[in-house]
């Protein structure tokens, strides 16, 4: 990650793409808060995206990690970011589930 921030910092954007791609690959439960947190620092839209989505699926081992607690201290915005999205995705999910649920009442009665 030393290296993404550098090529941020220095504006080598080639090296931060590719610095970015490794990171993709390195998400994972101990992993995912702190590449947010860093992607959300480093304006790395894909990379921060990536890394909500990964935490809303996962939220329930993510959120037990330190990394993920001190985010939460250190920013409240990304917090309050994710909060946000994990609420849509749950809404989305109550949406496709009533839908569902109409389809299979109106096929079967």
């Amino acid at each position: 990650m030393e290296l993404f921030q550098a090529a941020d910092r220095f504006g080598i954007d080639r090296l931060k793409t590719l610095c970015e791609q490794e990171m993709l690959n390195a998400i994972d439960i101990e992993t995912a808060a702190h590449i947010l947190f860093t992607a959300d620092q480093h304006n790395a839209e894909n990379l921060r995206e990536r890394c909500m989505d990964y935490i809303v699926l996962h939220f329930d081992r993510v959120s037990r990690t330190s990394a993920f607690e001190e985010m939460g201290r250190t920013n409240v915005e990304l917090s309050t970011s994710l909060s946000l999205q994990m609420s849509l995705s749950l809404s989305l999910s109550y949406i496709y589930l009533s839908l569902s649920l109409s389809l299979f009442l109106s096929v079967f009665l």
